[in-house]
């Protein structure tokens, strides 16, 4: 739940810090990142323990740079899960209870924890959470830097196109738009096209967010005069904007997209900057490292080198030097805009395929790779998906409790085919393997495999 005062007060903070210079940038980092760290020494029982083995102490906060802090990823978090939070309450037995229950919108752990899981471009689950604090920032980070509202006498039409059958980062950064200032509507993109293109037609929404690949689909409707929306703003997230997607929607709405950099650690980083087609990182909230140099965001010279990204404003799972599975590409020039925060201009992280199927209409029917990143069961430690033919798939399992994973993931998937209208036609089998090996030594994995 967003909290409004706080939320008034944050985005005006945050337009003023639009305009920093770089050192008064990194002046905040600190100052932030000093105050994470005493909540945590304090407050994690797990950071406590972690930072301790390194001789770091909470007497030591102020002499120490970010260098020093040993990083974490997310099976080392996840272990951890009940130490690591810093909220006593929170225990990730009762959140995996809560992860199965029946879906209903807005519903929150204990009544005020967003709860997203993921499985991500490794292929393992993860459970983050955010506190009332943390989706307060998110909110007003959505909309000063990423929909860029301007005030309106009436509330803005606001669809998503996404997963919206799970707790998702997609999910939760829309169910958290005020209510005050947007009408939100969310579409599953487990649905035929037919039926999304349908439903956003009937919205008729003034921002339009989704899957680029996906909203590339809907923007050809458009262009085939199949759909007539004019959406003012158009928002992409969740896997890579490639430039034929990028072309299709500008062709198809007449404008160019935005970019949302966005992920289940932190629902939002970074965004196109305007006029451009780079992003800005917000290193305001964040501090981005690439390579064992100065903090921020610097140049790798691996390409397998990944990201350790520092949420300096969950205070509920903090997230220090946490291992990410992207890599940034930077620009090699200051942006034009002035802007001091860094700029990228492409993302190395998860780009899957979309798995075709064949009805029994003899119409074929796709299902988005994100249906399957974002599979969740107790006990599941990494999943791939296999195609086999045109009506049917595997699922590779690695993970503990073989008859619950099973039962919970063939619900899950049924559901799916029952969605997309593939149920009487397509097959699918799980199948558990003692290891399922990524496909680098950063961790990549390829969670889905299609015939062609």
């Amino acid at each position: 739940m967003v909290v409004i005062p706080q939320f008034i007060q944050q985005v005006r903070q945050l337009r003023r810090n639009q305009h920093m210079l770089r050192g008064q940038l990194h002046a905040l980092q600190e100052s932030k990142l000093r105050q994470l760290l005493r909540h945590v020494l304090v407050a994690s029982p797990f950071y406590q323990r972690h930072y301790g083995q390194h001789g770091i102490r909470l007497q030591h906060v102020d002499g120490i740079s970010i260098k020093d802090l040993p990083p974490v990823d997310k099976k080392l978090l996840m272990d951890n899960f009940d130490d690591v939070v810093c909220d006593r309450r929170l225990k990730r037995a009762a959140i995996d209870r809560f992860l199965l229950e029946p879906l209903v919108s807005g519903k929150q752990f204990l009544g005020e924890f967003t709860v997203v899981h993921t499985s991500g471009s490794t292929g393992a689950p993860g459970v983050f959470v955010y506190g009332p604090r943390e989706v307060t920032t998110v909110a007003a980070l959505m909309m000063t830097r990423v929909r860029r509202f301007q005030l309106q006498p009436r509330r803005i039409r606001m669809m998503t196109v996404s997963a919206v059958e799970g707790r998702y980062a997609g999910v939760a950064v829309s169910q958290h738009a005020p209510v005050f200032l947007y009408a939100s509507a969310r579409c599953s993109v487990n649905l035929p096209l037919v039926e999304i293109a349908a439903r956003v037609q009937a919205f008729r929404p003034e921002i339009l967010a989704g899957y680029p690949s996906v909203l590339a689909q809907l923007a050809g409707e458009q262009k085939a005069g199949r759909l007539r929306i004019a959406p003012r703003t158009v928002i992409t997230s969740g896997e890579p904007l490639t430039a034929a997607a990028r072309q299709a929607l500008q062709e198809g709405f007449g404008l160019p997209p935005i970019d949302l950099l966005a992920s289940s650690e932190s629902l939002v980083m970074g965004a196109t900057c305007p006029g451009h087609e780079h992003l800005h990182l917000f290193e305001d909230f964040h501090i981005f490292e690439v390579s064992d140099a100065d903090a921020g965001v610097v140049r790798s010279r691996d390409e397998d080198e990944q990201t350790l990204m520092t949420s300096l404003y969950n205070y509920t799972l903090p997230l220090i030097r946490y291992r990410m599975s992207d890599r940034y590409v930077l620009r090699d020039e200051p942006c034009p805009c002035g802007c001091a925060m860094t700029a990228i201009k492409q993302v190395a992280g998860r780009s899957e395929e979309y798995l075709w199927f064949d009805k029994r209409s003899g119409e074929r029917e796709f299902i988005h790779p994100l249906s399957f990143v974002e599979l969740y069961a107790p006990g599941l430690e990494r999943t791939r998906i296999v195609q086999k033919s045109r009506t049917e798939f595997m699922i590779e399992v690695q993970g503990q409790g073989h008859d619950e994973i099973e039962r919970v993931l063939k619900k899950q998937i049924g559901i799916v085919l029952d969605t997309k209208g593939l149920a009487e036609s397509v097959r699918f089998s799980v199948c558990f393997r003692d290891h399922i090996p990524p496909l680098s030594k950063a961790g990549k994995h390829q969670l889905v495999v299609p015939i062609h």
